[in-house]
């Protein structure tokens, strides 16, 4: 292998792992900053959602047949509306829906689903694994969680009654498939400028290498030439540096 091959594998190697790593650093950066700023913005929804929720009806909820109450009609339309008016282009709830706490579990007390499939009913103990909710806190978890209804990044916010006994919490889901779709461009737009950096490398590694390596290049035609009796060969080294010297 030459040295100018060697000079060229180098740099290349150089590049290629400059380019990565800058271009892993920025995309952790845009990430974590993604994600904080929108676990921020569910939490908000959470708590909003919380403070306009009635406790004291939200807290009559027991079982299914509740779910014919004019007390959950108010709760269902109430969370309807936030969920609805919090679809759109810069932020997706998937689900919003209220928990109340009987005898140490916490049960669906409405749901701002239509779709009675996919709903969450009345007085139904609510089923998420990993860590217990900690829903007497004001909270965004760090980590998608699972529950009965999938994984999503999820948000929760008490809901207290007139006494200012917490009774519940209104949780904010949003889905998997959407906050992963939003990181998706940034992920694109990385690899795209990892793949340009890594094409204008290219030539610019040759002329490095071509550059660097021609006063060894030149020396070597000089000693061939010697070698053969050529004893007026001389080098034509114009640079300013040790070569040239």
């Amino acid at each position: 292998m030459t040295y100018r091959t060697q000079q060229l594998l180098a740099l290349g190697g150089l590049t290629l792992v400059a380019s990565l790593a800058s271009t892993a650093g920025l995309y952790s950066m845009a990430e974590r900053h993604f994600y904080a700023e929108y676990r921020a913005k569910l939490l908000s929804i959470a708590a909003t959602a919380a403070a306009f929720t009635d406790g004291g009806k939200l807290a009559s909820i027991h079982q299914r047949e509740d779910e014919a109450t004019p007390a959950y009609a108010e709760l269902h339309r109430a969370l309807k509306a936030v969920r609805d008016a919090n679809r759109r282009k810069d932020t997706d709830v998937q689900r919003v829906f209220a928990v109340v706490e009987q005898g140490g579990l916490l049960h669906i007390g409405a749901d701002a689903e239509e779709d009675p499939a996919l709903m969450g009913r009345a007085g139904e103990v609510y089923r998420t694994q990993g860590a217990p909710l900690q829903w007497e806190t004001a909270a965004t978890e760090q980590d998608f969680s699972t529950d009965e209804f999938g994984r999503y990044l999820r948000a929760h916010a008490p809901v207290r009654d007139r006494d200012g006994k917490v009774v519940g919490a209104v949780i904010a889901q949003a889905s998997v498939e959407w906050v992963e779709g939003k990181l998706r461009p940034m992920k694109q737009a990385g690899l795209g400028a990892l793949g340009l950096s890594l094409i204008l490398s290219i030539p610019v590694a040759f002329w490095l290498s071509a550059r660097a390596s021609r006063p060894l290049t030149e020396l070597k035609r000089v000693l061939d030439s010697i070698a053969k009796g050529d004893l007026k060969a001389r080098a034509n080294a114009a640079s300013k540096d040790e070569f040239g010297e």
